[in-house]
């Protein structure tokens, strides 16, 4: 198994692990929030989750999509944003998404 698939299969399996986490936050967001402020709380905590799974295993397949030699505009092309976009956010050092902006930034 070569590196890039080894940081597939370990991204993946963090965002499996978050999914699971997520069992008990609920799954509807109500209109009235005021009555329900815990749960819509819950449910932004949730998808934050969610999204930096995301991210984060999105990253990881983007990094073997290039050691395997996809271009950057066929990667571009998939994400559904630009070549130029792609290769900025991508082409760097991998970023640990379960940290919020503030921390990644050191601020």
């Amino acid at each position: 198994m070569t590196a890039a698939e080894q940081d597939q299969d370990l991204a993946a399996g963090r965002a499996r692990s978050k999914f699971r986490m997520l069992g008990a936050y609920p799954t509807e967001v109500h209109s009235d929030y005021r009555e329900h402020t815990i749960d819509a709380l819950g449910t932004i905590m949730g998808l934050r989750t969610i999204q930096s799974a995301t991210e984060e295993a999105l990253d990881a397949v983007v990094r073997a999509a290039r050691a395997d030699g996809h271009s950057w505009q066929n990667i571009a092309n998939q994400l559904g944003i630009s070549k130029q976009a792609a290769h900025t956010k991508y082409s760097g050092p991998p970023v640990n998404y379960w940290h919020t902006p503030t921390e990644r930034s050191g601020k």
